[in-house]
């Protein structure tokens, strides 16, 4: 997909949304919980964080293959994914309606531009 200079910001947002487990905590903790949930990927970028008075919700795009939506509870030592529910790309497109399916759009193509690097 090609983004003119309306959709750059998006496509910015896109490359900050990648988890970076090795060396941010937080990051760690969410993918250390998606693990559990038995889904393996190499990159992981937040497509929605939704912090709550003790969880935050999360919807997770998994390589450019997967979203994986859950709720974390902030304060567990040991995270544990809530309520996990794993979704093709177009279910979560058909899910997030035309405002959300941008985003993902641009999201797939960082990803698909990263894994093209390391593959």
């Amino acid at each position: 997909m090609k983004y003119g200079a309306k959709n750059h910001k998006l496509q910015e947002l896109a490359n900050k949304s990648r988890l970076n487990p090795n060396s941010n905590s937080a990051d760690a903790r969410v993918v250390a919980a998606i693990k559990k949930v038995s889904i393996e990927g190499t990159l992981f970028h937040v497509l929605a964080s939704i912090p709550s008075q003790n969880a935050d919700y999360y919807s997770v795009l998994i390589d450019d293959r997967l979203v994986v939506d859950f709720e974390l509870e902030r304060d567990a030592s040991d995270p544990q994914p809530l309520e996990a529910e794993v979704l093709s790309v177009s279910q979560f497109r058909n899910r997030v309606g035309q405002k959300g399916s941008l985003r993902l759009e641009a999201t797939i193509d960082a990803a698909r531009k990263v894994l093209s690097e390391i593959n």
